[in-house]
């Protein structure tokens, strides 16, 4: 019953320090990890399985679900929408999972009080407009934020995500090298 749409209104997202925290996992490498391969299920034989179980239980214990897989999560719609308004971006084209169907999306439609974002009937897998490019790659559960320099003295993107900076040497799946993030990045 319109559960995208719900989370989007009323949902309140946790962030993933404050889970990292409370489970008492030291290594950030080693957390996303976790969180990703739990959540995509896969075991490559490098979760720690502590870390891991840790995870489901807290989440179960707290009533929190997985980030989504591949996606714009519905949750996540309104900070877009913010940060999109900060770097002075009116509308933008979304694109879905094959990148073979796109549609202009008004900025506007990322307000928590409007319905999902949809590219026709798909969920939202990238946007892009002049200077930026947010991606959810394939299999994977974070985005990739990609800017002009001039677009970053804009709006800084730590201001309304979390996550890590990427170097120039980085791609989207960074976390599968085993080097996970120290090689790429910025300095």
């Amino acid at each position: 019953m319109d559960f995208e749409d719900l989370v989007k209104a009323t949902g309140e997202a946790v962030s993933w320090q404050t889970v990292r925290g409370e489970i008492g996992s030291p290594d950030f490498r080693d957390f996303a990890l976790a969180v990703w391969l739990t959540t995509v299920h896969g075991d490559r034989g490098k979760i720690d399985p502590s870390i891991a179980q840790k995870l489901e239980n807290y989440l179960r214990q707290n009533d929190l679900y997985r980030p989504e897989e591949d996606m714009l999560p519905a949750i996540q719609e309104p900070v877009v929408g913010r940060f999109l308004e900060a770097l002075g971006i009116e509308e933008v084209e979304g694109h879905n999972e094959f990148r073979d169907k796109r549609a202009t999306i008004p900025a506007s439609a990322f307000k928590a009080a409007e319905k999902s974002v949809l590219v026709e009937t798909c969920e939202v897998h990238a946007i892009s407009a002049e200077g930026l490019l947010l991606t959810w790659p394939h299999d994977l559960v974070y985005a990739l934020i990609c800017m002009r320099d001039d677009m970053l003295q804009r709006a800084n993107p730590q201001e309304y995500f979390e996550g890590v900076w990427a170097g120039s040497k980085a791609w989207d799946a960074f976390l599968v090298s085993g080097n996970y993030f120290s090689e790429f990045q910025r300095g």
